[in-house]
């Protein structure tokens, strides 16, 4: 019989991965209200469902998830959710609304979907450090930021293309913002100020505030490309591989054991 300890850590894991799970829900949220017309409910669910990939990784390692539930992976899972929310509902979105303009709509939202299905196979999705190779498919973000900021076509035709594009290029790296190791404090607290601007606008894209929240916005971009393109010019990996290290290790382990026998 199991003690009450392990019944709990088992039950709080499974919570959590339903906490995550919650993610799909508030996709299929969004694409509901999209279909119906209501753009500010569609974009206040993702960002629900932003606030949920926030705060359910840290959880999970914190109640060491993994150990507790081992049949379940949650980085399947994650993968899974962070589909449904950055990609998969975003684009229904924008293309309910009309955020892309013709011709170039149809076109330009089936290479997100390719892109991104392929950035999300990747074996190697994060360095050791953390931080995403390519870009991390936050097209939840930028569909949002399309519809509360007023684009010219061309600026909107010519940022997709050139994320579509990053996406796939493994050179550009950008932090995961939970958990790149760098400058990590700097990053939370841009993002959550970030966030909170942006959701401000989505309520109210009038606001007499709007000057200041798209200042906001705008030098969070700035900081999160700039440490991007700070830590893509460090090289691949700049931390040691710890597996690699412990095959040397046992490496001249063995080879110091055969000298001393041949001695």
């Amino acid at each position: 019989m199991p003690s009450p300890l392990r019944s709990w850590t088992t039950t709080r894991a499974w919570g959590i991965h339903i906490f995550t799970s919650l993610g799909v829900v508030c996709a299929f949220l969004t694409i509901v209200a999209s279909a119906l017309g209501r753009p500010r409910e569609a974009l206040l669910w993702l960002m629900v469902a932003q606030i949920v990939d926030g705060i359910d990784g840290p959880m999970a390692r914190g109640a060491k998830v993994k150990e507790a539930v081992p049949v379940l992976s949650g980085h399947v899972l994650d993968l899974v959710v962070d589909f449904c929310t950055c990609v998969f509902a975003p684009v229904y979105f924008a293309w309910e609304f009309n955020l892309l303009p013709q011709p170039w709509e149809i076109p330009i939202l089936c290479l997100v979907l390719v892109t991104s299905v392929l950035w999300f196979s990747r074996e190697d999705i994060e360095t050791r450090d953390l931080w995403f190779r390519g870009f991390p498919t936050a097209w939840n973000l930028v569909f949002t930021l399309f519809w509360v900021v007023h684009l010219p076509d061309w600026v909107i035709v010519v940022t997709s293309l050139a994320l579509c594009g990053l996406t796939v290029t493994p050179w550009m790296k950008l932090p995961h913002v939970m958990g790149a190791a760098q400058f990590k404090a700097v990053t939370v607290s841009f993002s959550a100020v970030g966030v909170a601007a942006i959701t401000w606008l989505i309520i109210d894209k009038d606001t007499s505030a709007r000057p200041v929240l798209l200042g906001v916005i705008g030098l969070w971009m700035l900081y999160y490309w700039g440490i991007g393109l700070w830590r893509s010019l460090q090289g691949d990996e700049i931390w040691p591989d710890p597996d690699a290290d412990a095959s040397d290790a046992s490496a001249d382990v063995a080879a110091s054991s055969a000298a001393t026998e041949r001695g």
